[in-house]
């Protein structure tokens, strides 16, 4: 019985030594374990690269966070339906899917901070909207041009009356005395040299009205490159100038967007005729081939498209609706969201971020900027 005792007592004895052991070892096992990643194809925040590997803004920020938590992860490719919904099941630990935040999302999942917003854009096919030429017309029937146009009448009279003073007592076959004859003259030899930089049949014969002649071409020639440079910027500027699109112009446009998307939402609201595609590859298919009017989405995936596999076969136009985060999602009551918020804050807050957005030329907030380098990435 004594031995008993003694035996049962050395047992007990090695479990309280080796307790700490056992369960450190579990913990690790239990900490070592595989996330479950959510992913899908949603270029530029996450796609695959030419060699099959999943790249992208969200992939980029993801892998620094994983490194910085030395969390080992697998990813899981999943449509947008089935994200939100295994989010909600927490059959997926999280996911690095650009996910909008909205109201009805917010009562399945949790979502880090939002590291960025991005407004709902419109894709037409080229100048729907405007063509360049209507532009053009835009600005020379313009109130800016038409003072314009009133204020070089006004010089060139003015000129005309200096050159008919100047030349009429030794030009008088050109200038003659009659005022009404030598100031028309004196108005078409300045035009005719602002136009073309010089004036066949009428010439100028005395010293001071050469002098003056010269002083005359070389502001014509300052004016003229100045005004060519101001109408070549004005037409630059409406090209570039964004234009927004309003609600009562989307009700009138039938249009497209894919199937469980945010802005799947949105058109329903917007009301109107609305077709829903698998992808964003179909909805640009069925625009370029007219099957719609436009193709509402997420700013900055149109944008990449447009750059890249459409250039030149879509334009993008803003709306008018506010701005929306997108952030990653969780599970409810995640153990995982507090200690990646704070890892995520931490990278922001570094230069790889900035890199990784000048990288796919954007801004802080996701606006558009241009390409001033792309340096070079980790792996």
């Amino acid at each position: 019985m004594n031995m008993k005792i003694y035996k049962l007592s050395a047992i007990l004895i090695l479990l309280m030594v080796f307790q700490p052991f056992l369960y450190s070892d579990a913990a690790q096992k239990k900490h070592s374990k595989k996330l479950s990643v959510g992913i899908l194809h949603d270029p530029p925040f996450t796609y695959r690269d030419a060699d099959g590997k999943w790249t992208g803004i969200d992939v980029y920020l993801w892998k620094e966070i994983a490194r910085e938590l030395k969390l080992d992860y697998e990813y899981r490719v999943l449509t947008p339906e089935k994200i939100m919904k295994a989010l909600g099941e927490g059959t997926i630990d999280l996911t690095i899917a650009a996910v909008h935040i909205t109201t009805e999302r917010e009562k399945n999942a949790d979502f880090s901070i939002p590291f960025g917003t991005s407004r709902v854009a419109l894709a037409t096919i080229p100048d729907r909207f405007a063509h360049p030429w209507t532009e053009a017309l835009k600005i020379f029937f313009s109130w800016g041009m038409i003072k314009v146009v009133g204020s070089l009448v006004v010089i060139l009279l003015f000129a005309g009356v200096i050159f008919w003073l100047i030349e009429r007592k030794h030009n008088p076959e050109h200038f003659g005395d009659n005022g009404v004859k030598g100031i028309g003259a004196g108005v078409y030899w300045v035009s005719s040299t602002l136009a073309s930089g010089n004036c066949n049949g009428v010439i100028l014969k005395s010293v001071y009205g050469r002098i003056a002649g010269i002083f005359w071409m070389l502001v014509c020639s300052l004016a003229l490159s100045a005004f060519v440079a101001s109408l070549a910027s004005s037409l630059t500027a409406r090209t570039f100038t964004e234009k927004i699109i309003d609600l009562q112009s989307l009700r009138d446009m039938e249009l497209g967007t894919v199937r469980h998307d945010v802005a799947d939402g949105i058109v329903k609201k917007i009301g109107g005729r609305y077709s829903l595609y698998e992808t964003e590859e179909e909805s640009l298919n069925a625009l370029i081939n007219e099957k719609i009017d436009g193709f509402l989405f997420d700013e900055v995936t149109l944008h990449y498209h447009a750059d890249r596999a459409y250039r030149g076969k879509i334009s993008i136009s803003a709306t008018d609706m506010k701005r929306i985060p997108y952030a990653f999602g969780f599970p409810q009551n995640s153990p995982l969201r507090k200690k990646i918020n704070i890892a995520m804050l931490k990278i922001m807050d570094g230069p790889i971020w900035e890199a990784i957005l000048k990288y796919y030329g954007l801004g802080q907030n996701m606006e558009s900027i241009e390409h001033v380098f792309k340096p070079k990435l980790f792996k």
